[in-house]
């Protein structure tokens, strides 16, 4: 549409001035739909420059009511002057000018003073209603209204009526009863406006009231009935918003085919919000055949204003029936209109640069008001955020191409959106289904749709992990866009590329594919998150540098990009710059909404996780500053998100633990060993626990399952020394004799093995197999520290939890040799307790 340089340029026209208001004259604008634009007549005139129409003209140039005004040819008057002789202060017959007769009390020139006070007030109501002040707006149109009666009555007091100005009348009531509609709890009001303007201008109409009250309002005020439907549409009460539709449709003549198809098109749109998809579905098709026969004859109005709205709508009912078939005909209607696309066939970019995207809510034309019923953009597609400014030449051209460029982009978002709605319905696979419609759309020239689509099938085989015959299907698809001369299409692809190769640990790879996805759109910040992904994959400390740049322009180019902040505060963790990483968690917890874990959608769910990983890693950040209180806040809320895990337990029973409350401890890491059975640190403690308090049979039991689940081999060798060393405890020397000498058996070089056998030999005052298992210890101590000394000892494991498995307590950390071990018969007989709860071989988790 093109853009008016006056928004209210066209109120001082005069009633035969029949021009049609632009779309963004707010007072004739219903919450962006106006379907009765078309039948509105001129409007009033402007505050600065009062007018009056041809009738109120005539009427002040002298012409009596009743009289017959003599032609302009017949008349030796001067013009301006009067006829009323002998009763002026010059001499008698004498010519005296009409505004020197006229006092301030002159009917007529009471009558303009009060129009045009009329039209600043209209004017002044409709200003403030595009700048979105609805109570001012409200409260200027009542007062408009008001004035206006007075103007009316005044007129007919003094014979002045062929003077009225209907037109007026009709703006000022419509202004009112659209301001109404846009107050709350006001809509009872605005539909009995409504129906007094439709109600008057039907009397005009069909002849009832010929000269009556009838005639305050135009002829065409009948088809204000439309308004009062969008009203009801509003409500939701879509039975008597049908109902008003149709009323106004039989008061439009059968020649206007653009009018009709847009009421026809808002009667199915409330089919389709009824459920009535098969009655929705035809009467959309009804809309495309008087579009399609408005096109025959005039195909230049067509192929400005083509129906993209109500072929989306159409294909959205089709798919709500499962109709495939049907499907497919009307996506192909929807690319046959070539909506905004240059005449030559060239895949234009969608916006050019400087232009900013709109949604896409309502977009039949230029005064269009049909909504598009499916999932859309909000948004308007003649308006938006995006108001380029024009040059000094030729501005009218740059808005033209700048609005054009606008409406391209719109009309292939509503394509694409249709394309991902039925692809997975119209084939045996999504897949197959998005394949069949990238080949259609790049019949009808929309190449650069078809590569989103085909991105689309590459990333659907790729999810489909079980199958390896697809997964590298769209590996290769993937690979093809490499070649593309598209270079947003090239920019997307390398982006996936690399999201792949880093999740398949190749490295250099997924680096070079990023850093060409960055190349190829260095505002994309899903190209500058992945190229910190890599690095922050690499580990060493330059590489989380890099990282953390890229991550820092990911934000600059989007500062709500999420990924980028969370990325970047696991660097500065890995970093140790703990105060920088608990900052960055705090802003996701900022950017994404508390309500995100509300709700099944992919987007949703995606937003919950990130604020479940955010609160975790504030929780341990925490606990790595020492504040365990501050540290169980934060995983306390994690429960309260994800209450089934284990790890989520035991760190707030770590946290309990340190804060002193071992009642609280014990209840956590219990619940963990209940959802978890095989969860080693839960059964390490809860057997330490118990092992403290003397438990001993329920300590072994706890040591003999994490015995049984423990993966590492010397950390299970661990603990059935521990639940050996619990019968031990316990008395029953025996038994424990039996547990090290099972051990022994499978490992007969293990050090704490054989150290424990000479103690307990000891205790069961078995002196010679005591020298005998100390004269081995003593062996596999010297091989042990003779291995180490020459260099041949294993590096220690990696695996930490969380320093609560400290080396053994007879380890020296400043030598490579230990001291020899004494005799065990000397220290069983002197009292030392040799065991994992006293000072000597090992040291439990949580002692």
């Amino acid at each position: 549409a093109m853009a008016d340089d006056d928004e209210f340029g066209g109120y001082g026209g005069t009633s035969s001035a029949r021009a049609r208001p632009g779309r963004d004259d707010d007072e004739f604008d219903l919450g962006g739909a106006a379907p009765s634009l078309g039948a509105l007549g001129a409007r009033g005139g402007t505050a600065a420059k009062p007018q009056v129409t041809a009738r109120a003209l005539s009427s002040a140039m002298g012409v009596r009511p009743g009289t017959a005004t003599r032609p302009g040819t017949a008349s030796t008057k001067a013009a301006g002057y009067g006829t009323r002789g002998g009763t002026g202060s010059g001499p008698r017959g004498s010519i005296v000018p009409s505004s020197a007769k006229r006092g301030v009390d002159d009917p007529e020139e009471r009558c303009r003073r009060m129009e045009a006070a009329v039209n600043s007030l209209f004017e002044t109501s409709a200003l403030l209603g595009v700048k979105g002040d609805n109570a001012g707006a409200l409260e200027n149109a009542r007062l408009c209204v008001k004035e206006e009666k007075k103007l009316t009555k005044l007129r007919d007091e003094h014979g002045l009526r062929d003077a009225q100005n209907p037109e007026l009348t009709f703006a000022v009531t419509l202004n009112l009863a659209n301001r109404l509609a846009k107050t709350n709890g006001a809509t009872e009001e605005a539909l009995a406006t409504y129906n007094e303007i439709t109600s008057l201008g039907r009397k005009e109409n069909d002849g009832s009231d010929p000269g009556g009250r009838g005639s305050r309002f135009p002829k065409h005020a009948a088809n204000v009935r439309v308004n009062s439907g969008n009203v009801h549409y509003q409500q939701k009460d879509f039975v008597r918003a049908i109902k008003s539709y149709r009323v106004a449709l039989d008061q439009v003549a059968a020649r206007n085919k653009q009018l009709r198809g847009k009421i026809t098109a808002n009667i199915a749109c409330a089919f389709a919000r009824m459920g009535q998809y098969v009655d929705a579905a035809s009467t959309f098709e009804d809309v495309v055949d008087l579009r399609n026969f408005s096109a025959g004859v005039n195909s230049h109005d067509a192929k400005k204003t083509p129906d993209v709205a109500t072929r989306f709508n159409l294909v959205v009912c089709h798919f709500a029936l499962g109709d495939a078939p049907a499907m497919r005909n009307a996506f192909t209607g929807l690319l046959r209109l070539r909506a905004f696309e240059s005449d030559d066939g060239e895949d234009e970019e969608d916006v050019p640069a400087g232009v900013g995207a709109r949604g896409v809510s309502g977009i039949a034309g230029d005064d269009g008001y049909q909504e598009i019923v499916g999932d859309g953009k909000d948004g308007d597609a003649n308006g938006g955020d995006a108001n380029p400014k024009p040059k000094r030449n030729n501005a009218r051209s740059d808005l033209l191409i700048a609005e054009t460029a606008v409406r391209r982009k719109n009309a292939r978002g509503v394509i694409t959106d249709a394309a991902m709605l039925i692809g997975p319905e119209i084939a045996s696979t999504p897949e197959l289904g998005w394949e069949e419609l990238a080949r259609e759309m790049r019949a009808f020239g929309y190449k650069s749709l078809a590569n989103k689509l085909e991105m689309q099938k590459a990333l659907g085989y790729l999810s489909t992990k079980t199958n390896q015959g697809r997964f590298e299907d769209g590996r290769k698809s993937l690979r093809s866009f490499q070649t593309l001369e598209n270079q947003l299409a090239v920019a997307d692809a390398s982006v996936n590329i690399s999201f792949m190769l880093l999740h398949e640990d190749n490295l250099p790879e997924a680096l070079r594919f990023a850093e060409l996805g960055v190349v190829h759109d260095p505002h994309d910040p899903n190209a500058l998150v992945n190229k910190g992904c890599v690095f922050m994959k690499m580990g060493d400390d330059a590489s989380l540098q890099n990282a953390m740049a890229c991550f820092d322009a990911a934000l600059r180019v989007d500062e709500t990009c999420v990924q980028a902040e969370f990325n970047l505060g696991l660097a500065n963790k890995r970093l140790q710059n703990v105060r920088d990483a608990i900052g960055n968690f705090s802003k996701v917890l900022l950017m994404v909404p508390e309500d995100a874990h509300v709700g099944n959608s992919a987007s949703n769910a995606n937003a919950a996780g990130l604020q479940v990983e955010a609160l975790y890693q504030l929780g341990d950040l925490n606990d790595a500053l020492g504040d365990a209180r501050g540290a169980a806040r934060f995983f306390e809320k994690v429960r309260a998100r994800v209450s089934n895990d284990c790890g989520v337990l035991r760190r707030l029973g770590n946290c309990a633990a340190k804060l002193g409350d071992d009642q609280k401890a014990s209840a956590f890491y219990n619940e963990a060993h209940t959802l978890c059975p095989n969860d080693v640190d839960a059964c390490v403690w809860l057997g330490s626990h118990h092992a403290r308090s003397e438990r001993f049979e329920k300590a072994r039991a706890f040591f003999t399952q994490a015995a049984l689940a423990e993966t590492r081999k010397t950390h299970r060798i661990k603990w059935r020394l521990a639940a050996a060393s619990c019968l031990r405890k316990s008395g029953d020397s025996e038994a424990a004799l039996a547990g090290y000498l099972t051990i022994h058996n499978e490992h007969p070089n293990d050090v704490e093995c054989l150290r424990h056998m000479a103690h307990v030999c000891g205790d069961l005052y078995l002196e010679d197999d005591a020298r005998s298992w100390g004269q081995k210890l003593r062996v596999a101590e010297r091989e042990r520290d003779a291995g180490a000394a020459d260099g041949d000892e294993k590096k220690k494991d990696a695996f930490d939890h969380g320093s609560l498995l400290p080396l053994q307590a007879g380890t020296r950390h400043d030598s490579p040799v230990s001291p020899q071990s004494p005799s065990p018969l000397e220290r069983s007989r002197s009292g030392v307790s040799e065991d994992e709860w006293g000072n000597g071989d090992l040291d439990l988790p949580g002692m």
